[in-house]
């Protein structure tokens, strides 16, 4: 008889070693979102990937935005009021290529979009749009629609 307490408190510390042994931080089973720096070279391979491309994601003011910007990115206002909202209506299901004119801006909305806990996949081209352009990348000068 003295065998089945003693199962049954082994059984109790795996199951406690398997709760305690995920990131508190982290919702029971919701993994932390995967962040890499990219190059603009890689940047342009993932939105062009399959079956799901990456959205680039601009972080910056309008105004730059439409004085150029990656061909195909999204203008979600870092500074803007509904920046939040406006990432929380994305789609979940593809990678997000993050980035500002040279890094700063882009480095904090990715921050705030890892907390939010809805992407798997978050990009930085951290040298931005400046290193985009230095690259040789395409870039278009007309605004684009949001």
């Amino acid at each position: 008889m003295k065998i089945i307490p003693a199962i049954l408190f082994a059984m109790c510390l795996a199951f406690a070693g398997h709760v305690f042994s995920e990131d508190p931080k982290q919702p029971a089973g919701l993994k932390a979102p995967t962040m890499k720096d990219v190059t603009p070279d890689e940047a342009a391979l993932l939105m062009k990937s399959k079956p799901a491309p990456a959205l680039m994601i601009d972080v910056r003011t309008p105004d730059e935005f439409a004085e150029g910007h990656i061909p195909g990115a999204r203008n979600v206002d870092f500074l803007g009021d509904d920046f939040e909202k406006q990432i929380a209506a994305l789609p979940a299901d593809r990678p997000l290529i993050v980035h500002c004119a040279a890094g700063n801006r882009s480095s904090k909305a990715v921050a705030k979009i890892s907390a939010m806990q809805k992407f798997a996949q978050i990009f930085h081209l951290k040298s931005g749009f400046n290193g985009w352009k230095a690259a040789g990348k395409p870039v278009e000068t007309k605004p684009a629609a949001k």
